[in-house]
């Protein structure tokens, strides 16, 4: 609404900001600095203060040497922001790119001394830990996975300094598979089977290869069964109208009004409660879609008070029966195919990314062109481009191709979501170099976690699925 607009010199520099950040994602970022250095200049000190953490993004990802004093000035300014220990990670990796490492590892180790319950020491500590360990000092390597040195970081960085504690206890060149350290087999292997239970994450994939490789035979994998337990006195005026919907047949309405209700300052438990209510009406996914992406805490309640539930909600079967037959068709697994589609749209059909892709496997325009054509369509409308059974069958025949030029479905995964150019020479410098190395030294921060979420989303599923035997992930990678 109009009305609701900020018109006010403070309204305009968020809007400026807003923009900034839709041209960052969209690539354009000459255009977006042109917006950014207008605010810097201009604008209130918060707004002031994002545009230039947004302008030392850019500077990372273009690596523009001449914007190196800026990171500096950024620290001087916010000395207490929580942005300040980004800036000086992005710096870090702007002189690596630039190939000035000693640069690099000092601005790393300002970091652990002046930031060390920042977000990025958990980071930093890893970054110091794969040196130590690359050089063959295993004991520096360890020091800097230590638990306490990771105690900041999110919940998946913590896993992964556990899982390359244990991964380096068994092997201790991350570049190499060569003979298991039979006096820490146990130990390690405790620690894998630990990781493999307890998270949700591609380390939980990575510890089950290991595992897989040493030959460690564990209990078959049983996953919670779904119960609905709904205090309907906690379900409060807006979820208990829609309750009583539901009792009485009106799931369509249900699902309208489920769909309206703003998420603004809402509580965990009311999250929980709607995610229930998603889940009895058949549409786990848009629990998924509103509620799972949320934020961990709420997440980790749902798992908790109701593991089954959980469960079906972060690995949908949305459209299972079409994914299932193109991925059959087209010659590609079906749980990664899963994997992927939940990964690009969340199973939503008339999904639009910044970037114009669109539809369940977020096609570009021209991609989808070109599918059609090989698929020997007739020309493609920018309505049919959304109809799921379409843009499904156009994704599985980019992904068979795809497929058939990288055997292997991490590079597959890079293909589809940063062009088979760059997956093309990750795999030529990842010759026989174990799988979890070349994940963790993937340049592309986008591209990385996108590879990661896919390939543990399509292990979840096979779990799910109990076709694990059919899911074909090399853990060493062929030349």
């Amino acid at each position: 609404m109009l009305k609701d607009l900020d018109f006010s010199e403070e309204g305009s520099c968020k809007l400026r900001y807003q923009k900034a950040k839709a041209l960052r994602n969209m690539k354009k970022f000459s255009e977006a600095k042109l917006e950014l250095n207008y605010i810097i200049k201009h604008c209130p000190e918060e707004t002031k203060m994002n545009a230039r953490y947004l302008n030392l993004v850019i500077a990372g990802i273009t690596s523009d040497e001449s914007m190196l004093p800026e990171f500096d000035s950024f620290v001087k300014d916010y000395p207490k922001s929580t942005l300040s220990d980004d800036v000086l990670y992005f710096k870090a990796n702007l002189y690596k790119s630039l190939g000035r490492l000693e640069e690099s590892r000092a601005a790393l180790i300002r970091i652990l001394e002046e930031y060390p319950q920042g977000d990025m020491a958990s980071k930093t500590n890893f970054v110091f830990a794969l040196e130590y360990a690359k050089k063959g000092d295993q004991e520096k390597a360890q020091e800097f996975l230590r638990e306490e040195k990771h105690l900041f970081g999110s919940l998946e960085e913590r896993a992964k300094a556990r899982y390359w504690r244990a991964r380096l206890l068994l092997y201790s060149d991350p570049a190499k598979l060569g003979s298991v350290n039979a006096n820490k087999l146990k130990q390690a292997t405790g620690e894998l089977l630990s990781i493999k239970e307890q998270n949700k994450n591609i380390y939980s994939f990575l510890s089950y290869k290991l595992l897989e490789r040493l030959k460690i035979k564990d209990k078959k994998i049983t996953l919670p069964k779904a119960i609905i337990k709904i205090d309907e006195k906690a379900l409060g005026a807006e979820l208990g109208p829609i309750a009583d919907l539901i009792r009485l047949g009106f799931r369509v309405e249900a699902i309208y009004l489920l769909d309206e209700i703003s998420l603004k300052n809402k509580d965990n438990n009311f999250l929980t409660n709607m995610a229930m209510l998603y889940y009895v009406v058949d549409r786990p996914e848009k629990a998924l879609q509103r509620i799972i992406k949320c934020g961990a805490q709420g997440r980790n309640i749902l798992k908790e008070q109701h593991g089954g539930i959980y469960y079906a909600i972060i690995l949908p079967k949305a459209y299972e029966n079409s994914i299932k037959t193109m991925a059959q068709r087209y010659g590609i697994n079906s749980d990664f195919f899963q994997g992927l589609i939940r990964q690009e749209s969340v199973f939503l059909p008339d999904a639009v990314s910044w970037a114009g892709a669109s539809g369940l496997g977020q096609l570009m325009p021209k991609t989808a062109e070109e599918q059609a054509k090989a698929l020997k369509w007739p020309i493609l409308t920018k309505e049919n481009i959304f109809e799921p059974e379409k843009n499904l069958e156009m994704s599985a025949s980019l992904l068979s191709s795809l497929n058939k030029r990288f055997s292997h479905l991490a590079f597959t995964a890079a293909g589809y979501n940063a062009g088979p150019g760059p997956a093309a020479k990750w795999q030529k410098s990842s010759t026989a170099l174990p799988l979890d190395l070349v994940l963790e030294e993937i340049p592309y921060k986008e591209t990385k976690n996108y590879i990661m979420e896919v390939i543990s989303g399509a292990y979840e599923y096979a779990k799910k699925n109990n076709s694990l035997n059919k899911l074909n992930i090399p853990f060493l990678i062929d030349g």
